[in-house]
């Protein structure tokens, strides 16, 4: 972020942005305003966000979305994605939009802790605090809760079971001799992401007499990580054959190594995927915690709150998915 010499906040233009991310500043116009006419390489498109994101750019609407055109809605995942890392792919979500034959321009875009960006709506994940919950009714008339109890009657909230989700991992895995798990944790700010699962699988497995600490095998949330973890289960003579593996980055190279070692065939694999980094990326078995019904319904429930002023609110739960 920028201050004057007062202390007062700066606010980061396309061109701070720009110059920070190495790239055009119509690159940077064309991935913040989510522009389809040009395809942004995702590496690039991956650069400038971070770059936002560290310089603290704030979401405003133009005097074009601002004459009652166009919706914005943020998508708050800072209690679901490590800080620093690539950020999850929410392309599919136009598509959802466009089934839907809504007559404004809807616009996703993703907002940090700080909070500071005003939109139409917000989607938020995960265990949002009082605080943080106070300080996203303040920049939007609209949130919507995902896997999280809200503190408030105002807002439509949709619970994933995620306990019953992990479940079905296990009787997935439950013929397996050993059973395992391999992934990272990660911290965004003040929030760590990843543990959560983890110790949901452990307490699943202990509750079956099937829980060995030995197995679970934890280091960063990156493609490297998988790697490395399987060789050291390799060296170790300690390689499960059955493993959750906890992140799709952590899956990649975990699956690399067991096909490089020629292991492949001998592991049973369910790769839990929450928020969307790899479009069509296929694994032997995934834990999909938000299904395309969850993502659905999300949009529908903001739009009759927009559209609609539908009054009342709603909580719907949705089981995960466990697929091919």
């Amino acid at each position: 972020m920028k201050y004057s010499q007062g202390g007062g906040l700066i606010m980061a233009t396309m061109k701070d942005i720009a110059e920070k991310a190495a790239v055009s500043t119509a690159t940077v116009s064309r991935v913040l305003n989510n522009d389809s006419s040009v395809r942004v390489r995702a590496d690039i498109r991956n650069k400038v966000l971070l770059a936002a994101d560290k310089l603290g750019y704030r979401i405003q609407k133009t005097n074009k979305e601002s004459k009652n055109t166009t919706f914005i809605i943020a998508i708050a995942d800072f209690h679901l994605v490590p800080q620093n890392s690539f950020h999850p792919n929410y392309d599919f979500l136009y598509e959802i939009v466009k089934d839907m034959k809504i007559d404004k321009r809807v616009v996703f875009r993703r907002i940090g802790e700080e909070l500071n960006a005003m939109v139409d709506a917000v989607i938020a994940f995960g265990p949002i605090t009082k605080t943080e919950e106070e300080k996203l009714a303040k920049i939007a008339p609209v949130v919507l809760y995902i896997d999280h109890s809200t503190h408030s009657y105002a807002n439509d909230t949709i619970i994933v079971d995620y306990k019953n989700g992990m479940q079905e991992v296990y009787a997935y895995l439950s013929s397996c001799k050993k059973i395992g798990y391999i992934g990272g944790i990660g911290t965004n700010g003040k929030h760590t992401i990843g543990k959560q699962r983890i110790d949901t699988f452990k307490e699943i497995l202990l509750s079956h007499k099937r829980l060995d600490e030995t197995n679970f095998l934890i280091r960063d949330i990156d493609h490297n990580s998988g790697w490395q973890l399987i060789e050291q289960a390799l060296r170790d003579d300690n390689l499960c054959d059955g493993y959750l593996i906890g992140q799709e980055f952590v899956a990649m190279g975990a699956i690399e190594a067991l096909k490089q070692y020629k292991k492949y065939d001998d592991v049973k694999i369910v790769v839990y995927r929450d928020i969307p980094y790899l479009q069509g990326k296929a694994y032997p078995k995934v834990l999909n915690m938000f299904s395309s019904t969850v993502w659905k319904s999300a949009i529908h429930m903001i739009m009759e709150k927009l559209i609609d002023k539908r009054i009342e609110s709603l909580v719907v739960y949705a089981p995960p998915r466990l697929e091919s």
